[in-house]
């Protein structure tokens, strides 16, 4: 996952340069302070001082989250089942406030379960939530969208020319609230052809199989 975590690097030398410019140009540091410095530090220190650990708590929070995201790559790395199969059921429930909820369950086929959940509120794709949130879950399918976008020839790349539009993060994983349309391509770019198997009123299912 050599790639990957090259992309990691360079988003945090741009989030460092981005966080830098917004400390030194503000003059409220109300929302950072109570981020990264503790009370007796803010009773202490002036401002330039406080500007100071902030920096320093800033970065230190940075190295050990690029820590986990490597490590949490080399796990993805390791991961050799691949599913011959995948399915996402998504059931719709009334509900007095919404009007109805999506729960989605992934299955990978001899592999993994996945829930999403109820899904609530409005104004956005309530189905392809329930189908990401279920989906992010399974360590199986991140696997196939890290490797996938680790190889060479994809390095420099952006997610949506790889996959298509649905995919987010470094770290690669499915967007929701996108259409359940977008995952088409993404699932192609990986080996596999998604079809709408079944629908009802109440009901969607979608199945994934290996090409």
């Amino acid at each position: 996952m050599n790639n990957l975590k090259k992309q990691l690097r360079k988003q945090n030398r741009s989030n460092l340069t981005s966080f830098k410019k917004n400390l030194k140009e503000s003059d409220n540091l109300s929302w950072w302070v109570k981020q990264y410095t503790t009370k007796r530090q803010r009773t202490k220190l002036t401002t330039p001082q406080l500007k100071k650990v902030i920096l320093l708590n800033y970065k230190a929070g940075q190295k050990k989250q690029y820590l986990k995201d490597c490590e949490f790559l080399n796990f993805l790395a390791d991961i050799r089942e691949i599913p011959q199969s995948m399915s996402v059921s998504i059931e719709w429930k009334k509900n007095r406030t919404w009007g109805a909820n999506p729960d989605a369950t992934f299955l990978a086929y001899g592999l993994d379960l996945k829930q999403s959940g109820s899904i609530s509120g409005c104004g956005y794709c309530k189905e392809s939530t329930a189908f990401a949130k279920s989906i992010n879950q399974s360590f199986y399918f991140l696997a196939l969208l890290a490797k996938e976008k680790n190889r060479p020839k994809n390095y420099g790349k952006t997610n949506e020319q790889i996959f298509g539009y649905g995919v987010c993060g470094v770290i690669p994983k499915l967007s929701g609230g996108v259409g359940t349309s977008c995952y088409y391509s993404v699932f192609d770019a990986i080996g596999y052809k998604l079809d709408n198997v079944a629908n009802g009123k109440m009901f969607n299912v979608y199945k994934a199989i290996k090409k």
